[in-house]
């Protein structure tokens, strides 16, 4: 039987705070919700994928990381769930 991925996806709603941290680094902060119900998803880990840098939501859904650039893309990902970027 193959484990499939439950089909809920996550939404991460990363909030206009591209706020500097250094000339080189940009903080990104933001919630992570259930697209289904809307509810807030905790423990979910946040990468940046040109860096490796990690982070994981806390209670709230919510997560604040640092990226190099505002090219970066952010990989989200929790067991059962699709992996979102």
């Amino acid at each position: 039987m193959k484990n499939v991925a439950k089909p809920l996806v996550l939404i991460a709603l990363v909030l206009s705070s591209f706020t500097a941290y250094s000339p080189a680094s940009i903080k990104v902060n933001g919630t992570v919700l259930n697209e289904k119900d809307g509810k807030v998803l905790t423990d979910v880990n946040v990468a940046v994928k040109t860096t490796g840098k990690t982070t994981v939501t806390n209670l709230k859904g919510e997560f604040e990381i640092f990226v190099p650039t505002e090219n970066n893309v952010l990989i989200f990902t929790k067991p059962g769930f699709l992996i979102r970027r």
